[in-house]
């Protein structure tokens, strides 16, 4: 086996892991975020929020400290990390501000900046202490752009500034008379929300839910502080059930989540503005639906499968590519959960996505899982209603010639869900002639040749068992009726994309 077909194996593994074990024939269904797709669930330093926040774009948004010139010696004065030290440890504001200020510049401009120097340097704790200082916002200020920028680092780096007491400190400046402070201070909190490895600790969560749910649920118009509120909150729900239940318990927070999502999703609506609070928005609703089929159905409850036709068609691939995702988890939910999909007409559309591609490769890859979710944990009639209304025979032979191994593998998952499914209605036969006049069997064939492993294995798995003429259990049935085939009435028809 090639080097790339390890990468494969363990890509398939490491997504298969992500699946809950819902007790569906020992399958583990429901998925948390894998590191292996890290691109579509974080892209790099997350371009919809800039972690660390830079001084240009800011300009002269302190009253004393304007845009400086490009060449002027001001700009290019850079102070050590001795010089910072011994400045905030001075005993004169003035001097203690001046180096405040430096460090912030410090931990902004550089493209390395030295979060650790200053770490060590003892001048975390400093920097939090000045937060305090009410009667002096222009360092409160300073002190809580450098501590948001050292939150943006890594998981020590992040544990550094928690440890240090910024949690209830940022918590008290969230009321800050001034914008500009309560607005740095939402920044640092969704910074220090964002860490994974370790998560934040139940005490600062604990202090850090309610402050996020009142500015979510009592926004005043603030975008910046909505966006970074709504992304805190997406970084919370990515983590332990427990975690996700402690943002689902706030009464009105989830249907407020849907709420922004609706205002959001339009098709025109591609924007910047817009995009900015729909990406955390719907990045936190698909944290909370990895989460148990209570936590899961508490976004149905708030209606937000009604958003869904919109994300599908949305002109952002990210928003296809996370709204396919999102569902993927839903449709691991329960039979109930699978029929409020196919209730809102998602079916069509994400079987339309398998077909064209319409965002880019990787769509096709979530709508894949979707559909293949919904074909293992569905019952019967549900599988059939794939075929017979959602045109799924007419995607099956493209997908399987796809290049990519991954993809290939779980639409033959799809196809072996329902051919178990139709075996247990005694009507493996029907479905196999139906694969077969669709060109999908030819396809299957084709991949004996294929080069990963786990590909080859499972095509010839499913032909050895459902297509060998010698396995009488998968003749064609002699009646000539199918549920597979007929049109029944059994579920509400669903729009095309």
């Amino acid at each position: 086996m090639s080097a790339a077909d390890n990468n494969d194996k363990g890509d398939s593994e490491a997504r298969l892991w992500q699946f809950k074990n819902k007790g569906k024939d020992g399958v583990e269904l429901r998925r948390r975020r894998a590191e292996a797709t890290v691109e579509l669930r974080k892209a790099k330093k997350d371009e919809h929020l800039l972690k660390r926040r830079n001084v240009s774009g800011v300009g002269g948004l302190l009253d004393d400290d304007p845009a400086e010139p490009v060449g002027s010696s001001q700009r290019q004065k850079r102070w050590s990390v001795e010089q910072i030290t011994a400045g905030v440890n001075s005993h004169s504001l003035e001097l203690q501000l001046t180096a405040t200020r430096a460090a912030r510049r410090l931990l902004s401009r550089e493209e390395n900046p030295p979060f650790d120097d200053v770490i060590a340097a003892g001048l975390v704790p400093r920097l939090v202490g000045f937060l305090a200082l009410s009667h002096c916002p222009l360092i409160q200020f300073e002190a809580a752009w450098a501590l948001t920028n050292i939150a943006a680092g890594n998981s020590s780096q992040t544990a550094a500034v928690v440890e240090a007491g910024a949690v209830p400190a940022f918590v008290g400046l969230v009321s800050s008379p001034r914008a500009d402070i309560s607005e740095q201070a939402v920044w640092a909190l969704s910074n220090l929300c964002r860490n994974k490895d370790p998560p934040p600790p139940s005490e600062a969560v604990a202090q850090l839910v309610p402050v996020l749910a009142r500015l979510l649920l009592h926004h005043h118009g603030d975008r910046e502080v909505l966006v970074n509120t709504v992304w805190a909150l997406s970084h919370l729900a990515d983590g332990s059930n427990q975690r996700i239940q402690e943002v689902v318990a706030v009464p009105g927070l989830v249907p407020r989540l849907v709420e922004l999502l609706a205002t959001t999703s339009s098709s025109s609506s591609c924007d910047d503005a817009h995009l900015a609070v729909l990406q955390p928005a719907l990045r936190a609703v698909g944290n909370i639906v990895t989460g148990t089929d209570e936590q899961t159905q508490t976004v149905l409850d708030a209606g937000a499968l009604g958003v869904f036709p919109a994300l599908l068609r949305h002109r952002s691939p990210k928003v296809q590519k996370e709204a396919a995702w999102t569902l993927s988890n839903i449709t691991a939910g329960t039979r109930a959960q699978i029929q409020a999909v196919v209730d809102a007409g998602l079916m069509p559309l994400l079987v339309t996505l398998l077909q064209q591609g319409m965002a880019d490769f990787r769509t096709q890859k979530e709508a894949a899982w979707a559909v293949s979710n919904f074909t293992k944990g569905g019952s019967v009639e549900q599988a059939a209603y794939l075929l017979r209304c959602c045109n799924l025979l007419g995607a099956l032979p493209g997908l399987l010639a796809a290049p990519d191994a991954q993809l290939v593998k779980v639409v033959l998952d799809t196809v072996g869900n329902m051919l178990e499914a139709a075996g247990r209605m005694g009507q493996a036969g029907a479905l196999c002639s139906m694969l077969e006049e669709s060109g999908t069997l030819d396809k299957m064939e084709d991949l004996l040749n294929h080069q990963n492993q786990e590909v080859y294995e499972a095509a010839y798995h499913l032909i050895d068992r459902y297509f060998s003429t010698e396995d009488q259990s998968v003749a064609p049935d002699p009646t000539g009726h199918s549920m597979w085939t007929e049109n029944k009435n059994t579920f509400n028809s669903s729009p095309v994309l």
